[in-house]
């Protein structure tokens, strides 16, 4: 259902309906058990029936890594980012109303949330430093620490000393085809719907529309 426009510029909320109709920052600090913390930032808003969160990355090139070389990883980074983090799981209301969870990911900004280090070659990666040999893959994985997530493998940066450890999650160490985000990991997203909505009870779920569906949409947005 989409949201009338008298009632967004009357700047009216309706829990379940009118949450995040202005898009908000969400941002904050994580700390693991290894002591490792890190800061998780993105902007919400609903849109067409779909919670938008757009992470905006700002890449840097180390000083051995040409601007050609940045910008022909870059649409395949961006793609594959949002491939793994969109269409897959939905946030549900208190009133089982359902909004797909859809990633937007920004390398061109003007606004950023996040600033990378890209570096040549392969190394030792993180959510500040990424190398032009990254999988699409590994990328997904660190940004899911963009986005709120911790690591699900030992000697990670776990939520506890006995956290979650997965190795089938896009969240373990080296994550290759086939490893996934989990509803978990969309905690913040959580989190800042119940905030938006002023209501308590949103859960996410995983989401069963057609991701063809929406992909075709956005493409002819």
């Amino acid at each position: 259902m989409r949201i009338p426009a008298w009632l967004l510029l009357a700047g009216l909320a309706l829990p379940g309906l009118g949450f995040g109709a202005v898009a908000e920052t969400v941002s904050g600090r994580l700390a693991a058990a290894n002591g490792v913390a890190w800061t998780y930032a993105y902007d919400a808003e609903l849109r067409d029936d779909r919670v938008w969160v757009r992470l905006g990355i700002q890449l840097i090139p180390a000083k051995d890594v040409t601007v050609p070389e940045l910008a022909r990883v870059k649409p395949g980074w961006e793609a594959a980012i949002e491939a793994a983090w969109s269409g897959r799981f939905a946030l549900e209301s208190p009133a089982g109303q359902l909004y797909p969870i859809w990633v937007d990911v920004d390398l061109r900004g003007p606004t950023f949330h996040h600033t990378v280090v890209v570096r040549p070659g392969r190394g030792r990666t993180d959510q500040l430093d990424w190398h032009l040999l990254d999988g699409p893959e590994l990328v997904a994985h660190e940004a899911g620490h963009a986005l709120g997530a911790f690591d699900e493998y030992p000697g990670g940066s776990l939520a506890t000393a006995d956290g979650v450890i997965d190795p089938a999650s896009l969240m373990t160490s080296d994550p290759g085809p086939g490893c996934t985000p989990r509803a978990r990991h969309y905690e913040k997203v959580r989190a800042w719907a119940e905030g938006s909505a002023g209501a308590q009870g949103w859960s996410v779920v995983p989401w069963v529309g057609s991701a063809a569906q929406d992909t075709e949409r956005v493409a002819r947005q």
